[in-house]
């Protein structure tokens, strides 16, 4: 089965009480989705990082889809603030940014470690394990156990393809 869905339909989809605090629309050009992001309003941070945040200002992060394996979408993520390579302070934002995640897959009733955050040298990538994802959505009986099998982006849209059960 082949699903094709909008950013807005993404985003009702994947967060139905809106965006958290500092976390712009995210906007779809070819295969990239850009989205502002304010880590000043981000709740939580760690002195350190509030300091970082302050002088970086917002925050311009890009995903890319590089590539789905046996059900792992593997997400290249860049920032940059100021013209600056933010990801390089990943460092001191990355604890809060996986706890924050964290909490919110389990408020969904999501594994904690369904989506992964790893450093790559000058990025990072995004590991996001779609059938850990998909395992809490609210499915009649004959559809659970969808497996993900193709996932890109392109023409202002998400493209996935699903195998059914």
């Amino acid at each position: 089965m082949d699903i094709s869905l909008t950013v807005p339909e993404l985003l009702q989809l994947a967060a139905p009480d809106g965006l958290p605090p500092g976390i712009g629309t995210p906007v779809l050009v070819g295969d990239t989705l850009t989205v502002d992001v304010d880590p000043r309003e981000l709740p939580g941070l760690p002195t350190a990082a509030r300091l970082a945040a302050r002088a970086a200002g917002r925050v311009v992060v890009t995903v890319r889809v590089l590539r789905l394996a046996s059900g792992v979408a593997v997400l290249d993520v860049a920032a940059s603030a100021r013209s600056l390579p933010a990801h390089r302070l990943v460092g001191l934002f990355l604890g809060t940014v996986e706890n924050t995640l964290r909490g919110t897959l389990a408020a969904r009733g999501v594994s904690g470690d369904a989506v992964r955050v790893r450093p790559d040298g000058a990025r990072l990538e995004v590991l996001a394990d779609t059938t850990a994802l998909l395992a809490p959505a609210p499915l009649p009986p004959h559809l659970r156990g969808l497996r993900v099998t193709e996932l890109h982006v392109g023409g202002g849209r998400l493209h996935v393809g699903v195998a059914l059960p």
